[in-house]
């Protein structure tokens, strides 16, 4: 299982459709979002966790004990920002 934090227009998730059976999306709306959120998801369950675009909303310390918790064994988290060249 993997989450797609901030997952914006859905182009990461569509790229990761065909390796993961379910992906989960989080929808971040800056006027209602949480800067210390917890991951609606229980613990070592996800084998990936990707946010593009939202690093800077985050309580950074806080979200890699959140990342830490829910990630399995061997997982793996990327953050990513885009860039116009």
């Amino acid at each position: 299982m993997a989450i797609d934090i901030d997952c914006g227009t859905d182009q990461n998730t569509v790229l990761l459709t065909p390796y993961f059976q379910r992906i989960i999306n989080i929808k971040i709306y800056i006027s209602n979002w949480i800067i210390r959120n917890d991951l609606p998801h229980d613990d070592s369950l996800l084998t990936l966790i990707i946010s593009d675009q939202a690093v800077q909303w985050f309580d950074l310390p806080y979200f890699y004990n959140e990342v830490k918790r829910v990630l399995k064994i061997n997982g793996v988290f990327t953050l990513f920002r885009y860039a116009f060249v």
